[in-house]
């Protein structure tokens, strides 16, 4: 039997948006673009137009954040975290997925999805260009690159207990995963630790 299909908003055709056409070339692997004809509406081809509609949505923003802070005049010392994987399995956070795991992966036990393999690249690409537009003007831009340090701790998201005793009214009550926000204490305290490390040194290494 045929996966239900999400609900396909106008904007997810990109001859209905006004993007930039150099976000439609790194990104079209992901959504079609202007002149495309529409593809036999499968899930697969309505979760990647949404994935990549979400890409460029993202380089935009970042680029739009990165640009006003490089140009302040306040001479800030500025960190870029890269993002941080889920680690959702057997399906998507909003479709059951399960978040039940209980120690760290081993190297060589995982591998970056595609999507955040591209929005790291994405947060590469915008970070070189933003320091070099920073350095220009004073303000220090580091990168604090989280991605795959994060991507080995699948045991450090509240899974079942993002909210507080799910199970207290009915032990056998339907419970939604988390496996996007993380535990505090948790794997995110390392974070904590590198910044620290990277303030003492100073903006100049």
């Amino acid at each position: 039997m045929a996966l239900p299909l999400p609900q396909l908003h106008p904007l997810g055709y990109l001859d209905t948006v006004p993007l930039e056409s150099r976000c439609f070339r790194r990104h079209k692997g992901h959504f079609l673009g202007r002149n495309s004809a529409p593809p036999r509406r499968t899930r697969r081809n309505v979760d990647r137009t949404v994935q990549g509609l979400r890409l460029c949505g993202d380089r935009r923003a970042l680029k739009l954040v990165l640009n006003f802070t490089m140009d302040s005049s306040h001479k800030a010392f500025v960190f870029l975290r890269t993002t941080t994987p889920d680690h959702f399995e057997n399906e998507e956070w909003f479709s059951g997925g399960t978040c039940n795991r209980t120690e760290p992966f081993k190297k060589g036990e995982v591998d970056t999805k595609d999507v955040d393999t591209v929005m790291r690249g994405i947060e590469m690409e915008e970070f070189e260009q933003a320091a070099s537009l920073g350095a220009e003007n004073g303000v220090t831009l580091k990168l604090l690159d989280t991605t795959r340090m994060s991507l080995l701790r699948p045991d450090g998201h509240p899974g079942l207990y993002r909210q507080f005793q799910p199970f207290a009214k009915d032990k056998n009550a339907k419970v939604q995963n988390d496996c996007l926000h993380w535990c505090s204490p948790g794997p995110i305290d390392s974070w904590n630790d590198i910044v620290m490390e990277m303030v003492v040194r100073g903006p100049h290494r």
